[in-house]
């Protein structure tokens, strides 16, 4: 949902985050999956949403 813009600083093994900005993002929620017929697609049709961070 946002890009932050972050510090990062490092005391021996402890790592801490400070952010300093923030913009928010953009998300075209038009988008056609599949006909959305619930009484044809109900046992069948699963939607999975994950978020992954690239360390």
């Amino acid at each position: 949902m946002f890009d932050i813009q972050y510090k990062v600083y490092s005391i021996y093994w402890l790592t801490m985050f400070e952010p300093i900005g923030f913009q928010s993002k953009t998300v075209n929620q038009n988008l056609m999956l599949f006909k959305w017929d619930l009484n044809q697609y109900a046992s069948t049709i699963k939607i999975t949403i994950e978020e992954v961070d690239n360390w």
